[in-house]
């Protein structure tokens, strides 16, 4: 109970829909944003003002990848996506490089089935919130104490 307030109270305050997913429980016990409500945050902002999105492919690896039931090697492309952002107000665009080996998350299906969108998704997200960021890294939320101590204050208060 206490981390499902703490996730309605984070996507309250960071503007996010809870019910959409906007905010989920990563696997490792923190809270975490999608990578799509970061682009919705920074587009909202008006700040970007056009975008570009290059994919090309690269050298030939393998990254191994395990779950708790299976495990593999993904063999592929290791794929460049370089995002521009033209910005309001800036004389040059934001332009943001990353490859497939910085991101691939193979204990989820998605990087295997879908590798090309998964990693262009995260780079637009990276290259958005380096630009117009959504108010915390996911990783930065705040711990549960105090949440819970925000919590017991406004209970106080509310009576």
């Amino acid at each position: 109970l206490p981390v499902i307030i703490h996730a309605v109270v984070y996507a309250d305050e960071m503007g996010l829909d809870i019910m959409v997913g906007d905010v989920y429980m990563a696997e490792e016990g923190r809270l975490s944003t999608t990578a799509q409500a970061k682009i919705r945050h920074a587009m909202g902002t008006g700040r970007i003002k056009g975008m570009k999105v290059v994919t090309e492919p690269g050298p030939e690896i393998e990254i191994p990848w395990e779950t708790k039931a299976t495990k593999g090697v993904w063999k592929g492309l290791n794929y460049k996506t370089t995002v521009t952002l033209k910005i309001d107000g800036w004389d040059e665009p934001y332009v943001f490089q990353t490859t497939l080996s910085e991101w691939f998350v193979g204990r989820n299906p998605n990087w295997r089935a879908r590798t090309v969108y998964m990693l262009e998704e995260n780079a637009i997200s990276k290259a958005c919130q380096n630009v117009a960021p959504l108010g915390v890294e996911a990783d930065e939320a705040p711990p549960l104490a105090e949440v819970s101590e925000m919590k017991v204050v406004a209970a106080k208060e509310a009576k």
